[in-house]
């Protein structure tokens, strides 16, 4: 099943945090209908052309973790994977975000004409603490969120979402050995598992 790879381009000028997590559901959908599904992966030529653009985010190493990463999940819930008509259609996007770090460089001109070494400094004065000029240094990077979406493929309709900030970096080897525990975090906020209409767990701000 192939879906077109959906890139977004946000600038940020934020020191990079904890991961954020967001979801949202359809409250009027019966999750208890559902019980197989199918991961929706991006075309060849949409592939390729993101892969020019954002090469150490969006290649194959992080493709093949995030797909099965997300079957991983869906199947930690019970569901089956086919390609047959499956009863959910789970699709990702990622966003690319530019962040900004600020490095300090701090460069000193000694510890002053009468400080440092010499021992209680001359006569108890610890002396001149020297010069010393900072100088923050800009450094732009470029990371991925991944937004996940689960589609009722028979009404093609949202029934719900997750999104985690951060979970893809240049670091495609390291991005690669993250994702599935990034991804898990994302499913934790997916309370339901196939075939069943009720949360196996408590939703957040609704009653048991």
């Amino acid at each position: 099943m192939k879906t077109l790879l959906i890139i977004l381009l946000v600038p940020f000028a934020l020191m990079p945090g904890k991961m954020k997590v967001t979801y949202d559901y359809d409250k009027s959908a019966d999750f208890g209908q559902f019980k197989t599904f199918d991961v929706a992966t991006p075309s060849e030529k949409d592939m390729q052309a993101a892969n020019e653009k954002y090469p150490t985010i969006v290649n194959q190493i992080n493709e093949n973790a995030l797909q099965n990463a997300l079957i991983s999940q869906m199947e930690s819930k019970g569901y089956t994977k086919t390609s047959d008509s499956p009863d959910l259609t789970v699709v990702y996007n990622i966003k690319i975000q530019t962040q900004t770090d600020y490095e300090a460089n701090t460069m000193g001109a000694g510890p002053g004409l009468y400080g440092g070494g010499f021992y209680g400094g001359y006569r108890g004065y610890a002396g001149w603490g020297g010069m010393s000029t900072t100088t923050i240094t800009p450094e732009d990077y470029e990371t991925g969120s991944i937004v996940v979406d689960v589609y009722n493929t028979k009404t093609n309709t949202l029934v719900w979402y997750g999104a985690g900030s951060g979970v893809l970096s240049g670091n495609s080897k390291k991005s690669s050995e993250e994702i599935p525990s990034k991804v898990g975090q994302i499913f934790a906020k997916y309370f339901w598992a196939a075939g069943q209409s009720e949360p196996v767990t408590p939703i957040p701000g609704t009653k048991k």
